[in-house]
């Protein structure tokens, strides 16, 4: 049985001796047989000679700037070149603005003086002139020696003499307290004066019949519970007398004026605080107000 089975499955192949001189006609190729499996690398052969260089690729994007170097240190100064020809002058420029005024110079010396020219033809006589003022009489001279004979005739009367003239003056105390409404006047009640000072019927308003240089004199107390600030002015023919008007703090205001005033003149002392204000006793003062007139006029 083995036997039969080998004899069925076996291939049988034919052997056929050549001498690689044989004319006779080849047989037909059989079937490629199985490929082999690799053998192992050969040794690496010599390196070829150089190929020929390929074409410049194209250039790639610029970098980012380096970091700058330090400067080096400075070369040495060539030798001048020689000098350029000249070129041709440019045109005219154009002309600038007029420069400001320069400073006057110092004045010169003073020219000699010319000769004295010839004198001129004596003109008209002119018109009268105006008659001057009557000069001041003068003083009478001393009594002569007694004279022998007659008695001569009585000589005029002299000038009256200078006399002791009382100066005008008034004193005013105030009925304390009293509200003084704002803008509104301060009224008095005790009043002393010459006969040349007058008060009206209000008795807030004083009237000097006499010009002259006047210092007028006020004082008044102020409650410390009264607003602040509080203000009172001497007010002469309707004006205020600035310098006198601000008086901020609580207690003893005071206040003068100095000037000249003319004949009739009229004075009165305002509140200007900007609300009521009340007057009242504070240690000895409540209030007063002089009115003295110390000259003719201004020194």
């Amino acid at each position: 049985m083995e036997g039969d089975n080998f004899e069925k499955n076996s291939k049988k192949f034919i052997f056929v001796p050549t001498c690689g001189r044989c004319t006779c006609p080849r047989g037909v190729t059989g079937p490629q047989g199985m490929t082999g499996s690799t053998g192992p690398q050969g040794i690496t052969g010599p390196t070829g000679l150089q190929g020929i260089t390929g074409a410049q690729g194209i250039t790639g994007p610029t970098g980012l700037q380096g970091i700058t170097g330090t400067t080096g240190p400075r070369g040495v100064t060539g030798p001048i070149g020689l000098r350029g020809v000249t070129g041709i002058t440019g045109a005219q420029g154009i002309t600038g603005p007029t420069g400001l005024q320069g400073i006057t110079g110092p004045t010169g010396p003073q020219g000699v003086t010319g000769a004295i020219g010839l004198r001129g033809v004596t003109g008209p006589t002119g018109p009268q002139g105006v008659t001057g003022t009557q000069g001041i009489t003068g003083p009478t001279g001393p009594t002569g020696p007694q004279g022998v004979g007659l008695r001569g005739v009585t000589g005029p009367t002299g000038p009256t003499g200078l006399q002791n003239i009382a100066q005008s003056f008034a004193r005013a105390l105030g009925p304390t307290p009293q509200t003084v409404a704002n803008n509104g006047l301060v009224t008095f009640s005790t009043v002393t004066r010459s006969s040349d000072i007058t008060i009206n019927g209000a008795n807030n308003t004083f009237t000097l019949a006499r010009a002259g240089l006047y210092l007028i004199q006020f004082s008044a107390g102020i409650p410390a519970d009264q607003p602040t600030p509080n203000r009172f002015a001497i007010v002469t023919n309707g004006t205020v007398q600035q310098g006198v008007t601000n008086f901020y703090d609580t207690g003893i205001l005071s206040a003068f004026w100095q000037g000249v005033l003319p004949a009739n003149a009229q004075i009165t002392v305002i509140n200007t605080s900007g609300g009521s204000r009340v007057i009242q006793g504070i240690n000895t003062t409540s209030l007063n107000f002089v009115i003295t007139r110390i000259a003719d006029t201004s020194f």
